[in-house]
């Protein structure tokens, strides 16, 4: 099995926080940053040869002291906190299951939004027959 890109890291990142990619790459809020932190952490580990620089970049073009910034901020999070030591550990194993995890994730995305899609018809569809 190859190993995962960086690009399915913070796919899989973005849906584990329920946010689009680009936010999770360009947005500033705590929990944005938590979870682009716990990327850095499954990025780091899981693709060693890639510099922090590397990774800032894939990050919305972030320095590579803010990623050792997160990488330090998510690894102690992690050591106190149960859910954020889960949150990795998913994030890690969801990403070592490669790119049909990913697709998963797109494939559930599309789904709801055609569902989404069908509920507004439906409401417009009895709105004009009334």
């Amino acid at each position: 099995m190859s190993r995962p890109l960086a690009h399915d890291v913070l796919t899989l990142a973005a849906a584990q926080a329920g946010v689009a990619l680009h936010d999770l790459v360009s947005g500033t809020t705590r929990r944005l940053a938590h979870a682009r932190q716990r990327a850095m952490v499954v990025i780091h580990r899981l693709r060693p040869e890639m510099s922090r620089s590397e990774i800032g970049r894939r990050m919305g073009g972030r320095d590579h002291t803010t990623v050792l910034h997160g990488l330090r901020r998510a690894e102690a999070r992690a050591a106190v906190d149960p859910c954020e030591a889960a949150l990795i550990a998913d994030l890690t194993a969801r990403a070592l299951q490669g790119v049909a995890a990913v697709l998963d994730i797109e494939i559930e995305k599309a789904e709801a939004s055609l569902a989404d899609l069908r509920r507004r018809r439906a409401a417009w569809e009895t709105q004009v027959s009334a």
